[in-house]
């Protein structure tokens, strides 16, 4: 699968928000990608005229040449500049792909704190429908109301990793992106159907209609057991999806 430059600038923030320390050239090239368009250099000499020699006059006279054609908006000002743009992209992406086994190792931690949290609910009887009302008529039930109000801060957790490892993988590609969008008998396959992939091993639906991220997570965590897969492990249960 090509990767998707396009959610570049979206992959480091959500990286860093889950505590990735990333390459410092990939933080600083992230970084530079929003404001690359303001450093096209202005045409203004770098030191006084008067007094140079001719040979350093032609020095001058050329960056300033250069100056002027890249700050015309009709020049090859925004060209240079769209280009670089598309270049600092892919050695972001190229990057990223290199050490994405990397970045699962440092996330998934994160992740099975927060999925223990859910399988703990779900152990107790705690379902995708279970109400406000169902914990009060349970036996235990301060155990019940301790376990069912942890579910929120839990599943944001899960839900940032989630949005995080799709986009890894539309950037760089990586498993479980099926290749062009369809899974190994021809089906089309969307990335919030694919991503299950990289979360359970048996490729159960990823999102039902009308479900909250933390009713699926609830429900996943039930027979799927889910857990932050490796590459390869996400690359097996691609094959299994939209059977």
């Amino acid at each position: 699968m090509t990767g998707q430059l396009e959610y570049v600038h979206v992959l480091v923030p959500q990286l860093q928000a889950l505590g990735v320390t990333l390459p410092p050239e990939v933080v600083s090239g992230s970084e530079r990608l929003v404001r690359l368009g303001s450093l096209r250099p202005q045409p203004r000499p770098t030191r006084k005229l008067i007094g140079l020699t001719e040979a350093e006059l032609t020095t001058e006279l050329r960056e300033l040449g250069v100056a002027m054609a890249l700050a015309d908006d009709a020049g090859p000002g925004p060209r240079a500049v769209g280009l670089a743009y598309q270049i600092m992209q892919e050695e972001i992406a190229a990057t990223a792909r290199d050490i994405a086994d990397d970045i699962l190792t440092e996330i998934r931690p994160s992740f099975d704190a927060a999925a223990s949290v859910v399988r703990r609910a779900v152990d107790l009887g705690i379902n995708s429908r279970t109400t406000h009302e169902d914990i009060l008529r349970a036996d235990d039930v301060a155990t019940a109301r301790d376990a069912w109000s942890a579910i929120p801060e839990a599943t944001r957790t899960l839900d940032a990793v989630a949005d995080a490892r799709m986009t890894l993988s539309m950037v760089t590609g990586v498993a479980p992106a099926p290749e062009r969008g369809r899974n190994a008998w021809g089906r089309a396959v969307q990335p919030g159907e694919w991503i299950g992939a990289a979360f359970t091993r048996s490729a159960l639906p990823w999102r039902q209609e009308f479900e909250d991220t933390w009713q699926m997570w609830l429900r996943l965590s039930g027979p799927a057991q889910v857990e932050l897969l490796t590459l390869d492990e996400a690359a097996v249960a691609a094959k299994n999806l939209g059977r």
